[in-house]
């Protein structure tokens, strides 16, 4: 960085001092985040421009949480709502809208099934995880899941194709990304479907709840959903970040054209539920 020669910041010794300051600053909570993360056995970050990329995408993520709230607005009030799943990876659902019979199809299962288990431990449920990446199906195979639990291992998307997941930065994360959203260059490429051609793979004639939290890919899977005519009587969906918020206004958009009203936000969690026909 070069220094300047006066102005606002009253000469370049003034300046000098600032940034090495800041320069301090960043040392010292590098450390302070190395720490923790050897605590739980993660490597250390890679540089000062991690430390900084991590700072500014917390501050863009409270932003956004408080223009969600501002945004999205819920008008319809249900005293059914229920939370199923762990504080990291649990959904409110409405209760009285799912049964022993419900189909429920989870769509990015990444290293969390709280939220499938407590559907089938509520009521009773089938469900299935639909995630394609190796870390999330090595993940899930280690684990003692109910036989009501079926993992599925393709993605959901607008198109059935194959596609790129690029990996999250932290290599202890299992959140891949098709929009590449933490902007990555290692990839691993995967199967995917649209949910009627996962529908006619499995047999299902309807599905009672959908959960969406893959990575922004969410978008043009509801879209395709839509189009097709598919209308779970419960859609749960994560508007993953870092993302415009344009993408999530015409999603939004286009689920409440189809009859959706929202019945509940929690950050970046938003749960809707079919209360009509679509407009014509």
């Amino acid at each position: 960085m070069q220094e300047s020669s006066g102005g606002c910041y009253g000469g370049s010794g003034v300046r000098h001092m600032k940034v090495t300051e800041v320069g301090d600053l960043i040392s010292g909570m590098r450390r302070i985040v190395d720490s923790r993360r050897r605590k739980r056995g993660r490597p250390p970050v890679q540089s000062r421009t991690h430390i900084v990329t991590g700072l500014l995408m917390r501050m863009r993520s409270r932003l956004v949480r408080l223009m969600f709230r501002a945004l999205f607005r819920v008008k319809t009030e249900r005293s059914d709502l229920l939370y199923l799943g762990s504080t990291y990876g649990g959904w409110w659902v409405p209760a009285e809208l799912l049964g022993r019979d419900a189909i429920c199809y989870t769509g990015g299962v990444g290293t969390d099934i709280s939220f499938d288990l407590g559907l089938i431990e509520q009521f009773g449920c089938r469900v299935f995880g639909i995630d394609p990446t190796p870390r999330s199906i090595k993940w899930v195979r280690e684990q003692l899941t109910d036989d009501r639990f079926t993992l599925v291992e393709v993605g959901l998307a607008g198109e059935t194709g194959e596609l790129h997941f690029y990996e999250p930065r932290d290599p202890s994360h299992a959140s891949f990304s098709v929009k590449n959203l933490q902007c990555t260059s290692s990839y691993v490429s995967a199967h995917v479907q649209t949910v009627r051609d996962l529908m006619r793979e499995l047999g299902h004639e309807r599905i009672d709840l959908i959960k969406l939290d893959i990575e922004g890919a969410e978008h043009d899977t509801i879209r395709r959903m839509l189009a097709d005519q598919i209308r779970p009587a419960v859609v749960c969906v994560e508007f993953d970040q870092p993302e415009p918020i344009c993408w999530s206004l015409l999603t939004v958009g286009r689920l409440r054209r189809s009859g959706y009203v929202l019945v509940k936000v929690d950050r970046f969690n938003l749960t809707f539920v079919l209360m009509s026909c679509p407009e014509v």
